[in-house]
């Protein structure tokens, strides 16, 4: 039992910061709300014939014949903005998970929202939510599958105070702090404090976890410093939920992460990760550079992702080289 949930846990990393949605699949595959809800169906790449795919692209055509999982989980801030986004990718024959971590403050212009503030991709799942948590979610993926030119088929979403309450079902995540850190904490009546986080090696309880995954102003490289901190997280959290009291912990995320993914495919695509480790899960971040850009009357500092090295990477994880040698 306890091997069956760490299976579960390693193959759906994608889900939450912690490994939560792995988890919770488990404790709820029995509840009678298990309906399929799988959207792979959805996107036009998965539609092709056969004989239409043998006349695509080598990119597109590992695309339509691939059995790879895309997965993007988003952490929402108290405000409604999507904080952190994470675009995870399985492939169940090499057992594999490639991760993107994708900034917050990546240009994304949709018509009809032309003011700067509007032109960040964050700014997606907030303008959408009035409309409910599904479509933020759903636009927001929209949104990543453009950027990275791949389907996305599904979202998990978590809040900060799930990743506070996760950690704290851990007893901590262990982290090598690079700076002196300094970031608000609320109270549940909506106080504020002001707290810091020392450098150097220690355990993050967690609203200090929290603390950390939001810092952002003080990293030489701006929001990559960030992002290539919050990838440290994600790493150390799920090496620590592995060898922590995972009943306890799954409970906890059962009641945090939110997803469109049917418990019975969840289910399906856990089996396919028998024999994972640490060592098959990879960490990337979106190419490009943050640059300063001037709309009207605002300039905001934004993130410029690379298009012809985004689409290399997305080729590198789809193994479009070794499908051009073969052409040949």
């Amino acid at each position: 039992m306890k091997y069956f949930l760490k299976v579960f846990s390693i193959a759906l990393l994608c889900f939450t910061i912690v490994m939560g949605a792995g988890v919770y699949t488990y404790f709820n595959f029995f509840d009678d709300t298990a309906n399929a809800n799988d959207k792979r169906g959805d996107h036009p790449m998965r539609d092709y014939t056969q004989e239409e795919i043998e006349n695509l692209p080598a990119f597109e055509k590992a695309i339509a014949n691939s059995d790879r999982l895309n997965v993007l989980l988003i952490g929402i801030e108290a405000e409604g903005r999507s904080d952190t986004l994470v675009f995870a990718s399985f492939d169940p024959k090499t057992k594999r998970i490639d991760m993107i971590s994708v900034p917050r403050d990546t240009q994304y212009h949709e018509q009809g929202y032309d003011s700067a503030d509007h032109r960040k991709l964050n700014a997606v799942y907030i303008r959408n939510l009035k409309k409910g948590h599904e479509r933020a979610a759903e636009k927001t993926m929209e949104a990543v599958e453009e950027i990275l030119g791949v389907p996305i088929d599904n979202y998990a979403t978590i809040s900060y105070d799930g990743v506070e309450n996760i950690v704290e079902s851990l007893g901590g995540v262990e982290m090598d702090v690079p700076l002196r850190m300094k970031y608000d904490y609320f109270y549940p009546d909506g106080k504020k404090e002001v707290r810091y986080l020392e450098e150097g090696r220690q355990v993050l309880n967690g609203s200090e976890s929290v603390g950390f995954l939001r810092f952002r102003k003080g990293y030489n490289n701006g929001d990559i410093g960030r992002v290539e901190a919050q990838q440290k997280f994600i790493k150390a959290a799920l090496k620590k939920a592995l060898g922590f009291n995972l009943p306890k912990v799954a409970m906890t995320a059962a009641k945090e992460v939110k997803t469109d993914m049917s418990l019975i495919d969840i289910t399906a695509n856990a089996t396919k990760a028998i024999g994972m480790d640490m060592d098959d899960v990879n960490t990337h971040t979106l190419p490009g550079e943050t640059k300063p850009l001037t709309f009207k009357d605002w300039t905001l500092s934004f993130f410029e992702h690379d298009k012809e090295q985004t689409k290399e990477l997305m080729k590198e994880i789809y193994g479009v080289e070794n499908l051009e040698r073969i052409e040949e």
